[in-house]
């Protein structure tokens, strides 16, 4: 929760939010062009959503880690425009791809695609602009607490739902098995991850 309320101010920061105060040491952020504000969000949140990937605990005979992951995720889609959320998620994906060690367990490079976590991952790149949509009104402000919490299960059982499928593509189970994986283990890390994110402070 403390990574995410540091991650909040920053994003204020970088995204020029006017009630940043002048004498934060963020604060000369909002003074930079709006292209490079969304490129130091977006390399912001692909740290943090690595950081967060690293808090990983296996469940006996699971594939499939806990993580603080889904909570980065969509901490970074409620903290930032559809735009900068689907960015920060491709180059989180994007950059573990490559080789960086950025997944749990710092895993990293084109193996994790064919992973049992890789259908987590692509659900990324779709629950982040999802649950910034989801949790802003029509005028771009974000709801209230409530709201981004249902938002937040939402879109973990998007994720979940993608992943499941990825489990069950990759390690060829019939669909009870791969929901027993990949989807049981973690509702209830889903539903606390969903109120962690709605107590962000966002604006």
């Amino acid at each position: 929760a403390a990574l995410f309320n540091i991650a909040a101010r920053l994003n204020m920061a970088a995204l020029g939010n006017s009630r940043v105060l002048s004498a934060s040491p963020l604060a000369h952020l909002a003074m930079l062009p709006r292209a490079m504000r969304a490129t130091l969000a977006v390399l912001a949140w692909t740290l943090i959503t690595a950081l967060a990937s690293q808090a990983a605990f296996y469940l006996p005979g699971n594939p499939v880690p806990l993580t603080l992951q889904t909570a980065s995720v969509l901490a970074c889609g409620l903290l930032c425009s559809p735009r900068v959320a689907l960015a920060s998620m491709l180059s989180y994906v994007g950059v573990g791809l490559a080789g960086a060690p950025v997944f749990a367990g710092f895993a990293g490079g084109p193996a994790v695609a064919v992973s049992a976590s890789a259908g987590y991952l692509a659900a990324f790149v779709i629950a982040a602009p999802l649950m910034s949509l989801l949790a802003r009104k029509s005028d771009g402000r974000v709801r209230g607490a409530l709201p981004v919490f249902f938002a937040g299960v939402v879109c973990h059982a998007l994720i979940l739902a993608i992943g499941t499928a990825g489990v069950k593509g990759r390690l060829a189970l019939p669909w009870e098995a791969a929901f027993a994986i990949g989807a049981v283990p973690f509702v209830l890390g889903s539903v606390i991850k969903s109120a962690m994110v709605a107590a962000v402070p966002a604006r």
